[in-house]
């Protein structure tokens, strides 16, 4: 070979690699970079010892100071408290109001007493029949009370106290304690507050869904909550302060908590014998700058192979072995070095576009059939019109099909992967199997589906992984593509629910972006390997990530994302 040739072959092999192995920016990856909605955006001290109640009207806020039993006027403009009357019942615990009356809940009566502003006259007190009521609420011409025994929110009549539907409070799970001391109508959906997860909850109040989480740290006892001219207020109890918060959001995600990460992804194999395997290829999905990482560098092992592409544009590290003798072992390995990210969505049903925005390059990829998914299976069309009905908005038609798949299954590994119609009579499966049902029904409403596959960190930073996880993927128009995972999500908490509609932890890293079977993968994700053998050859397969941090981590404190009793100890596939 002359030294030219030489020269050019090497030029070509190092921009193989460097394309293959170093990590690229996405021009597809949109991450906010704007303030964090439920981040503080104001304190404002006051000279209260307990407000637990806080409302508004036009002009002014109003809070009850529950140690002298009195309500007190706020002016935001001049930041200014006076005394505005003494409370109607001994106990109060929350306040709204509908622009001319206040409505104050009493704990001790179990009624509402209804004051004119204007005059400050008490006119009405409403008898309810709630257990154990904590929190009030003013919209559409009801009020909503919810109920802490039962753990429930309460539509009432605002006229004689009658119960009229009930949804479950955000946390209303099993074991779980639900202290809800404020909440705000507006906009069709109440906002929630909660001093045990320091989080306010914005619910749909027709499903009783969680749509968006707020979590708020800086307040350790949020009680009153309210709105002032499109602008949030959060009253706090220990620190005897009102707080504004940022519930703004764009059509994009939002990242937290980024953690340095260092994945060895491999698949080997072991030839028993007692002959020789001719030929054994290992394809390895090799992942890309997303929302929820960013990709620093990937090195491979052995350093030849070849770059493949498969027909959902997933790249992939694609290795030979020939003549493997009994006794060998071979493997391939990729590291990936990224930093991983939670990422949320804050989403704005309202907001989403109709469907016929869907791009027509985006209907005709990700709403095609395929083998697993059986689209037009009586079975996924007769769930599909129980579950949506007559919905056209797609936030909701996703919304209302996540839930359907959660109530009609339950998680189990059984063994294999079945079509989704099959899996969805059966009425459990893997999380693959959850992704297939619901991207099935998903794709039969008209809304785009693809998968995300990934290797996942099991409970500790430095941990492996030999299960790993696969989740959907839906796309909402003006938004894109936003995470929902069925099996993940499907718990009886609302908060949960809605944890896993939109939002990533950052404990993935996701290798594999498809919508059906690939030629290298099949419907495997992450990677996937095949063997010849002439004659007898018992082979022995493994494939599993290893997580080890970057830097040291441990001198400054960790968010803790599970409790022990969480850490998730069930299989994925």
């Amino acid at each position: 070979m002359t030294r030219k040739l030489l020269l050019v072959v090497l030029i070509l092999l190092f921009a193989v690699s460097s394309y293959a192995t170093k990590g690229k920016p996405d021009p597809a990856v949109n991450v906010s970079k704007t303030r964090y909605p439920g981040e503080v955006e104001q304190i404002i001290p006051l000279n209260i010892k307990s407000p637990v109640a806080l409302t508004s009207d036009e002009n002014d806020l109003y809070i009850i100071d529950k140690e002298t039993e009195r309500i007190y006027r706020f002016g935001i403009k001049e930041k200014k408290l006076s005394e505005y009357v003494i409370t109607p019942g001994t106990n109060p615990s929350s306040m709204t109001s509908d622009g001319k009356f206040l409505y104050v809940l009493d704990n001790d009566d179990k009624a509402i007493f209804k004051i004119e502003i204007a005059s400050k006259e008490m006119v009405k007190k409403l008898e309810i029949d709630v257990d154990t009521p904590l929190a009030i609420a003013f919209g559409d011409g009801f009020l909503y009370i919810n109920d802490l025994s039962k753990k429930t929110i309460n539509k009432i009549s605002a006229d004689d106290g009658t119960t009229i539907s009930a949804f479950p409070m955000p946390t209303a799970g099993k074991g779980r304690a639900t202290e809800e001391y404020g909440m705000v109508y507006r906009n069709g959906y109440i906002f929630v507050t909660d001093r045990n997860t320091d989080t306010v909850y914005q619910i749909y109040p027709k499903t009783g869904d969680v749509v968006n989480i707020y979590n708020i740290p800086e307040l350790p006892f949020m009680t009153g909550i309210t709105f002032y001219k499109d602008e949030l207020y959060v009253a706090d109890l220990e620190r005897k302060v009102i707080a504004k918060i940022n519930v703004k959001a764009e059509k994009t995600a939002y990242r937290r908590n980024g953690k340095s990460e260092e994945v060895t992804y491999r698949e080997k194999y072991k030839n028993f014998g007692p002959d020789t395997i001719s030929e054994i290829n290992i394809a390895i999905a090799s992942p890309s700058d997303l929302p929820n990482q960013e990709i620093i560098s990937k090195e491979t092992t052995p350093a030849k192979y070849e770059m493949k592409k498969d027909k959902w544009d997933q790249i992939f590290a694609y290795f030979t072995f020939r003549n493997v003798k009994p006794g060998e072992e071979v493997k391939a390995e990729m590291k990936v070095r990224a930093n991983i990210y939670e990422i949320r969505y804050f989403i704005d049903p309202e907001l989403v576009g109709p469907l016929s925005l869907v791009p027509e390059d985006i209907r005709k990829k990700y709403l095609a059939d395929d083998i697993k998914y059986s689209v037009n299976d009586s079975v996924i069309q007769n769930a599909v019109k129980e579950a949506v009905g007559d919905e056209k908005n797609p936030y909701w038609i996703a919304r209302k099909i996540y839930k359907y798949v959660q109530e009609k299954m339950h998680y189990e590994l059984s063994g294999g992967w079945n079509i989704a119609p099959t899996v969805l009579k059966r009425g459990s499966g893997s999380c693959s199997e959850y992704s297939f049902v619901y991207i099935a029904m998903c794709r039969a409403a008209g809304i785009p589906t693809r998968f995300a596959g990934s290797v996942v960190i099991r409970g500790d930073d430095a941990s492996y992984d030999d299960v790993f996880h696969r989740w959907v993927e839906v796309y909402l128009p003006n938004y894109g593509w936003i995470p929902v995972d069925p099996s993940g999500g499907d718990e009886p908490e609302p908060e949960k629910q809605a944890e896993y509609f939109g939002g990533l932890k950052n404990r993935f890293l996701i290798t594999t972006i498809g919508a059906g079977s690939s030629e290298y993968l099949g419907w495997e994700y992450n990677s996937s390997g095949t063997y010849k053998c002439t004659g007898r050859c018992k082979v022995m397969t493994y494939k599993g990530g290893r997580w080890e941090p970057v830097g040291k981590k441990y001198e400054t404190k960790r968010e803790t994302l599970f409790s022990p009793s969480e850490v998730p100890s069930r299989g994925c596939h």
